[in-house]
């Protein structure tokens, strides 16, 4: 997993390593054995993108090879990834329980997209967008990026329009 097993942190106490680090080395302790059952506790917060993406590969794996994995979240892009089914909890009780897609569908808030170019630019793509979309909502413009709400979930949305 990343970096941690480089020998420059093999004399380093565990307690001493950075917290992404710290969270990689619970991770490869929780997997070791190859156990039936994993519980990980946001296994990728504060890890540096490339070893969130090697760990994630490690966990479909896992999966694909049986094992079962039960983890929690904050990060809705890691459980879109890793999970089959998601359980979303509201002061300790279950609030939902289903696919990400169904949940995304039917609780979620519509798209947001980014557009990194220069104010012309996004002017244009901008217009283009209202002129297709009802709804479209412009939440952040800056000088070279802006950020858009594309309707609610429930609205017809060609997502080839997202090219």
């Amino acid at each position: 997993m990343g970096n941690i097993f480089q020998p420059h942190f093999r004399d380093i106490p565990a307690g001493e390593y950075s917290g992404g680090n710290k969270r990689k080395l619970s991770t490869a302790i929780a997997i070791t054995g190859d156990p039936d059952v994993i519980l990980l506790d946001e296994p990728t917060a504060g890890v540096d993108p490339k070893a969130r993406r090697f760990l994630w590969n490690v966990v479909l794996q896992m999966v694909r090879d049986g094992q079962g994995i039960v983890m929690t979240s904050h990060s809705m892009e890691e459980c879109e990834v890793l999970c089959g089914r998601l359980a979303i909890m509201v002061s300790g009780q279950f609030e939902c329980l289903g696919t990400p897609q169904r949940l995304k569908g039917k609780y979620g808030g519509g798209y947001i997209a980014t557009i990194k170019a220069n104010k012309r630019q996004q002017d244009e793509v901008i217009g283009t967008l209202k002129d297709v979309l009802q709804g479209l909502q412009v939440l952040e413009q800056r000088s070279n990026m802006a950020q858009m709400k594309l309707g609610e979930s429930n609205s017809p949305l060609v997502p080839a329009i997202l090219f």
